[in-house]
């Protein structure tokens, strides 16, 4: 198994290769695809076999429309999107009048982070559209074009398995509750409608709600530098966010080696699984919400790892990544590799001020480098 962190600035994008398969987790925002997803695609010479959009946060899922409006060998997709969720009537329609009241209510300018790219959302971009309407692609196939969630089986797809650790019913039926409570107090009644402005309120509806800005809960400070200071702090609470709760994450498995898949997923639901699974070991993990000690903290007590992967520029949130949260990690798992798809200079530094006392590596990658992890080799 070989797993690649592409750059995807503040968001997640992950290629993983096994012996006779090809698979995408997540697409960072546009110009993660621009920049760098197409040109690996191409290198790489062969279809894609799965490609993952866990959730509807923009850095997980900005590069994944023109990925699928661009690229032609793609298999098979999982997202849980709007005919995923919903039940739909195909000859009701809404009125002009509540088109406009959804088109105002869930405007959202996409955002492409430390670029100047600023995109309107305009109708017939809907990534759950884009999706249906392709007779070429797979969605959601395993679990008949219904929910991924903990409660699907084990999927084996080719040379690999996939186990879904989140979301969980509870977090599905909880997004749903509350899009159509939105939705009713936007044009005062229910509806099964499928027209393209009720599927891009949707969708907007979820990245608007992930745009709140979770507040840092440990600064990047030159006071608490020691590790063993450090993980005096705490998080003062734990991640809440029904996007986030609602966001798939899973373990990967292939000849024997295991890589465990954490999204933006909260604590305390993967502390739920790995727990009441006995789960202790994984070959590698992939930090849940980039490193934030509010997605990551119980469990890690709980799980051991060789590499951990950490996937964010560090320049949206002061605490992507928690420094509490890698001083853990070490601490935690002796000898262990933690990998960076960038080099961010003061978590350098805090790793560096630790290194001589604790036994551990790090990687940040070179100039224009890609991070790429062999797994069994």
């Amino acid at each position: 198994m070989e797993i690649t962190l592409i750059p995807a600035k503040s968001g997640d994008s992950v290629l993983i290769k096994t012996e006779s398969s090809l698979m995408l987790v997540d697409a960072g925002y546009v110009s993660t695809y621009e920049n760098y997803i197409k040109k690996i695609l191409r290198d790489e010479g062969k279809a894609l076999d799965l490609v993952v959009c866990t959730h509807f946060d923009q850095d997980h899922i900005g590069g994944m429309i023109p990925l699928v409006k661009k690229e032609t060998n793609i298999e098979k997709v999982w997202f849980n999107g709007f005919y995923q969720f919903f039940s739909v009537d195909r000859k009701e329609q809404l009125q002009f009048s509540e088109k406009r009241k959804l088109s105002i209510e869930f405007n959202y300018l996409e955002e492409d982070f430390n670029s100047d790219l600023r995109i309107s959302r305009t109708q017939g971009e809907q990534l759950s559209n884009l999706l249906e309407l392709n007779p070429k692609i797979q969605v959601n196939e395993e679990v008949s074009n219904k929910v991924i969630s903990s409660e699907s089986s084990s999927i084996e797809i080719n040379d690999f398995s996939i186990e879904i650790i989140s979301p969980d019913k509870k977090s599905i039926d909880k997004l749903k509750e509350n899009w159509s409570k939105e939705l009713a107090n936007v044009i005062n009644r229910n509806t099964k409608s499928c027209e393209p402005e009720i599927v891009q309120a949707f969708e907007n509806y979820q990245r608007l709600q992930s745009l709140e800005r979770e507040n840092a809960i440990l600064d990047i400070c030159g006071n608490l530098l020691a590790f063993s200071e450090i993980l005096n702090e705490e998080p003062s609470s734990f991640e809440s966010s029904v996007i986030n709760k609602a966001s798939i994450s899973f373990i990967l498995r292939a000849k024997e080696k295991s890589f465990l898949y954490l999204s933006d997923t909260d604590d305390e639901q993967i502390f739920k699984y790995l727990t009441e699974h006995q789960y202790t070991y994984f070959d590698v993990i992939k930090l849940s919400h980039h490193g934030s000690s509010r997605n990551n903290w119980k469990w890690i007590d709980f799980v051991k790892s060789d590499k951990f992967l950490i996937s964010t520029d560090g320049k949206k949130h002061t605490n992507h990544p928690s420094l509490n949260v890698l001083a853990k990690i070490v601490i935690n798992n002796p000898k262990c590799h933690l990998y960076f798809n960038y080099k961010i200079d003061e978590v350098k530094k805090f790793l560096d001020y630790n290194i001589k006392k604790y036994d551990f590596q790090y990687t940040f990658p070179k100039k224009d480098e890609l991070i790429r992890i062999k797994v069994g080799e």
